[in-house]
């Protein structure tokens, strides 16, 4: 698509002067994406926010490269999620080295299973308190989820929408 008055750019095609510049802006002077616009003409900020945090982000940030998870780190992550039901927002505070999704694929990828979370099938009394504190207490799924330290708040979260919410019951 060609744009009345500006040259043609091809969406994804970014030239080093305008990476340098984009992480430039975002990172050194801290400047907000409507700001940033303002230096890319033809480009929205939507793609500009999006290529960066594909593309740039995690890579200009020797902090934040790929390094190899230490027993601390996979503990401390266990904990917070497993066994806290701590929101990844609160969780990447502890983590200030790691981005927010490499944190969220060594969990779901890695860590989950081995966090020594139930995978045992449901029996009635926990499919029980789970309708209980959901329907009738109304409970946000992290608190939920204190109620259950052996099942992660993503599995009550399924459990509820994928099986129970599809069962009769009386009021």
């Amino acid at each position: 698509m060609v744009w009345k008055g500006l040259p043609a750019i091809r969406p994804n095609d970014y030239t080093p002067k305008e990476n340098q510049l984009l992480v430039e802006l975002k990172e050194k002077q801290g400047l907000g994406w409507r700001q940033i616009a303002e230096f890319f003409p033809g480009r929205t900020l939507g793609a500009l926010q999006r290529h960066y945090q594909a593309a740039l982000r995690d890579k200009t940030n020797p902090e934040l490269q790929p390094t190899e998870y230490t027993d601390e780190e996979d503990q401390l992550l266990i904990r917070l999620r497993g066994e806290e039901g701590l929101s990844w927002k609160e969780i990447f505070k502890y983590f200030p080295n790691r981005s927010k999704n490499a944190l969220q694929k060594r969990y779901y990828t890695t860590l989950r299973h081995s966090a020594k979370l139930r995978m045992q099938p449901y029996t009635a009394e926990e499919d029980e308190l789970l309708i209980e504190l959901k329907e009738k207490q109304g409970m946000a799924w992290s608190e939920i989820a204190q109620f259950f330290p052996e099942r992660g708040e993503s599995a009550l979260r399924h459990r509820y929408w994928a099986y129970l919410k599809k069962i009769p019951r009386e009021p």
